[in-house]
């Protein structure tokens, strides 16, 4: 049997909802179109950009943003200073932006 919640988290039958609260539901529930296809550009950019810094530092950044490493634990597994990471993933950041910064100017500007 399917169920939904609602305002106040009581369980509604399927055979209970009313048009309007499917309704309501729907709009509350849309994405805007391009909105998605924006974002996944954005990711794929992002994507692309990421695969165009140096090994190095697409590592680091990876392992400290998307794995939430610290610096420490990255230097110990890099065989490396604290510093190094820190300096590499701070390059890499710069980088990023330089790369990045025209995409995020045209979406904003729109």
């Amino acid at each position: 049997m399917i169920r939904d919640k609602n305002i106040s988290d009581r369980y509604i039958e399927q055979s209970e909802q009313t048009d309007t609260r499917l309704y309501k539901k729907g709009i509350y529930n849309s994405i805007n179109i391009e909105t998605i296809v924006y974002k996944k550009y954005i990711k794929d950019e992002i994507n692309k950009a990421v695969s165009e810094l140096k090994e190095i530092q697409a590592r680091r950044l990876i392992m400290y943003y998307i794995e939430e490493k610290t610096y420490e634990e990255i230097a110990q597994i890099e065989g490396c200073t604290k510093r190094a990471v820190k300096f590499s993933v701070d390059a890499a950041k710069k980088n990023l932006q330089n790369k990045l910064k025209n995409l995020f100017l045209d979406y904003t500007n729109k």
